[in-house]
């Protein structure tokens, strides 16, 4: 199934590329990426999707345990489109890029997560710390 869809983005890319002005090639190799990953989040059962979302939110927490900031935020961030209701996900995006010093950003995915989740007092307390580290 994934690789129909990877088909569907080279042959797309191709086609693309063979017509004349980078700017439209440019533009259907993005729609057609898009396209793409739509048709696959779409089709990916629930259950088999909550385990992808569960093991990327695992690896970012391993990813931010090895001070590796960078690749928790990717693996936070990956877990947040696919999952745009969890808290979780954007308290872990928020925190890494305040580790990485992108308080704007940590700010913003925190005060997500909190809105989500007023509850979640990680995300709660890691935004008083980005708000206070921004000042």
């Amino acid at each position: 199934m994934i690789a129909g869809v990877l088909a569907l983005v080279v042959c797309c890319s191709l086609s693309a590329c063979s017509k004349s002005g980078e700017d439209s090639a440019a533009a259907e190799v993005s729609d057609a990426k898009s396209q793409a990953l739509e048709t696959t989040s779409m089709t990916v059962a629930p259950a088999q999707r909550q385990s992808e979302i569960d093991s990327l939110l695992t690896e970012s927490v391993d990813y931010s345990s090895a001070g590796k900031f960078r690749e928790c935020m990717e693996a936070s961030t990956r877990a947040a489109e696919l999952d745009s209701s969890s808290s979780r996900a954007f308290n872990n995006v928020g925190f890494c890029a305040g580790k990485l010093g992108l308080w704007d950003e940590a700010i913003e995915n925190l005060e997500k997560a909190v809105q989500i989740d007023p509850g979640n007092e990680h995300a709660k307390n890691n935004l008083a710390w980005a708000q206070q580290k921004a000042e």
